[in-house]
């Protein structure tokens, strides 16, 4: 009996905590994406557009095996993410079938569906495995008022030019209306040409100003450390630099990003210091004394390691005064 009236206590707590959470996702400034609109009276909670981004889709999974990773399908594009709470006393269908008509009339075609049975989606992954891949925002938004009850899932394609994908679901919290995620891919094309290699002046005011240069024109193939040829551009700089500065002496310091283990990313970024100093000796003469190569695998992170735009601010060479 102890051991019941615990358990009807935590339930409570547990629902009370919730519906406070969910109550505190407050609304955000953001425009509706116009070919998906949204439900009556629902409120923004959370809004994120890049012009161009890589987004990850569930194409598919097994709901008798939900520790497996759903299949997904990763595209770029111009991304918009939106999350939205309806109003109460809705239910997770009829906001569903709703957006479902809507996207159909506009010309989308459904590509993969995952229907709700008793709580379980039919031919789905585990809901929070979905709604994290459609809402890559944080967890408030996902886990905000339990919102993974009679859940529903569907993926939309417009031909090769838009990707939307939609979760709608009910929510555990008391009093907590559905919960629309939906994230939107549209064919785009990524500015190009931006890729600016600092000159010996830019380098030189780099160390006056924050004692290093993190260079990005260094280039080597996935889990390789020799530099490959269209390095070219940034080592012409770096001898330009030693040799207008016949004093200085600078530390070569590889950064790699999480992939792999420790062990493996402090050796791989060594070896790839190691092959830049290699370069200055051999084809620019550069005294070997004045070059310290130094590995620092992925101990040095300039941005989250999430996604592959993060993980490429990552990957680099920095180069600092000795």
């Amino acid at each position: 009996m102890k051991k019941l009236r615990v358990m009807i206590a935590m339930a409570m707590l547990t629902a009370a905590w919730n519906q406070a959470f969910a109550q505190q996702i407050p609304m955000v400034p953001g425009n509706d994406h116009p070919m998906v609109g949204r439900y009556e009276g629902s409120r923004l909670i959370g809004y994120l557009q890049k012009p161009f981004e890589v987004r990850a889709f569930v194409t598919g999974g097994t709901p008798d095996r939900s520790l497996v990773p759903a299949d997904v399908q990763t595209i770029e594009g111009k991304s918009t993410l939106l999350a939205y709470d309806t109003k109460p006393g809705l239910s997770a269908l009829e906001v569903f079938r709703n957006f479902q008509a809507s996207l159909k009339a506009k010309g989308f075609t459904e590509a993969y569906i995952c229907e709700n049975n008793e709580g379980q989606p039919k031919r789905c992954p585990e809901p929070k495995q979905i709604a994290y891949r459609v809402m890559p925002l944080g967890g408030a938004l996902v886990e905000g008022g339990q919102c993974f009850k009679n859940s529903r899932y569907a993926l939309f394609r417009k031909g090769s030019e838009l990707t939307v994908a939609l979760y709608v679901s009910d929510c555990f919290g008391a009093n907590v209306a559905p919960r629309v995620l939906v994230s939107v891919l549209e064919a785009a094309t990524m500015v190009a040409d931006q890729i600016v290699v600092p000159s010996p002046a830019d380098m030189s005011k780099a160390f006056g100003a924050e004692g290093k240069i993190a260079l990005y024109g260094v280039y080597f193939d996935t889990g390789r450390a020799e530099v490959k040829a269209d390095s070219k551009p940034t080592l012409d700089n770096i001898a330009a630099l030693l040799n207008a500065e016949p004093k200085l002496a600078v530390i070569i310091t590889g950064y790699t990003d999480n992939v792999g283990s420790f062990e493996s990313n402090l050796l791989l970024s060594k070896q790839r210091a190691e092959s830049v100093v290699a370069a200055l000796v051999t084809t620019y003469k550069i005294p070997a004394a004045r070059l310290t190569a130094f590995g620092a695998g992925m101990t040095g992170p300039r941005a989250p390691n999430i996604d592959e735009a993060g993980r490429s601010k990552n990957r680099r060479v920095e180069l600092s005064p000795r």
